[in-house]
């Protein structure tokens, strides 16, 4: 699960980013609008721009889809608020001054690093300046290279923002929506009914099912999954399968691979036999 809201937090960053066309968009932005007549600036403004729209609109529906599909893989559990807290606040408890507005300016800030300049090209291009043509020639191409990094920061900063606060939004009424669940069944058991698990694990114990290490463990995973099937309870998710076998029988060690297998194609020969086995069984 820690591993799942990793990745998630990574979409909150810079690192899904590239450079371009963020940088190039941005900077022909810019010049456009450094025209001296304001009608023929914005005319030539408008279809970078666009794109640039267009641009940050597909990436930040990327995000969206990520974090959607965190939400829909990971149960709803007293842990998985917490590390979904800490992903969106960086704190386990929504701090009393956090403003969702943060999070939107902080992402925003994260993305102006690819629209900066290259910081070893700036530095040696200083430095051959200083040395070629000396100090006052070196300070204004500095001067130079900070005043189009303000322009192209100005060019997209509201662009940026609204997005990033549209995600914002959006994961905010995800957490309202964990915030209002009664929690995630935590064993099988709580999948069926008295009746039916009981039935169940009669079949598994008739055909010599039961919790342990090595091969048998997908055995075992293939009886839950006919019992699942037989009973018409729709599966619970892969992350959620996993933590509900931790529970059910602790005393085996699980990992992610111990899920069922959907595909008929692709479940190996004991899988189909232990799948069979409880299925007839169960009737």
């Amino acid at each position: 699960m820690e591993l799942r809201f990793a990745e998630a937090r990574e979409l909150l960053t810079e690192a899904v980013w590239t450079r371009e066309p963020l940088h190039g968009l941005a900077q022909a932005i810019a010049q456009a609008r450094d025209l001296r007549d304001p009608a023929e600036a914005e005319r030539q403004a408008a279809g970078p721009l666009r794109e640039l729209r267009t641009h940050i609109r597909g990436q930040f529906a990327l995000i969206r889809t990520g974090l959607d599909k965190l939400l829909e893989e990971v149960p709803c559990t007293p842990r998985s608020k917490i590390l979904f807290m800490e992903m969106v606040t960086g704190h386990p408890r929504l701090p009393r001054d956090w403003d969702p507005a943060t999070l939107a300016g902080d992402m925003q800030q994260r993305l102006h690093v690819h629209l900066a300049f290259p910081w070893e090209e700036q530095r040696t291009g200083y430095d051959r300046r200083l040395k070629d043509e000396g100090p006052q020639s070196a300070y204004l191409w500095d001067k130079d290279i900070s005043e189009w990094y303000a322009r192209r920061k100005n060019a997209v900063s509201r662009e940026l923002y609204l997005e990033a606060l549209s995600i914002v939004q959006h994961l905010h009424e995800a957490w309202e929506k964990w915030n209002r669940c009664k929690g995630a069944s935590t064993t099988f058991m709580d999948h069926f009914s008295a009746e039916q698990w009981a039935a169940l694990k009669e079949a598994m114990n008739d055909t010599g099912i039961a919790p342990k290490e090595g091969k048998g463990k997908n055995d075992l995973v293939a009886a839950l999954h006919a019992g699942f099937i037989r009973y018409g309870i729709p599966l619970p998710n892969p992350g959620h399968w996993v933590d509900l076998l931790r529970t059910t029988y602790p005393m085996v060690t699980w990992n992610e691979k111990s899920v069922p297998e959907a595909r008929p194609a692709y479940r190996g020969a004991s899988y189909k036999r232990a799948f069979q086995a409880v299925t007839d069984r169960l009737g």
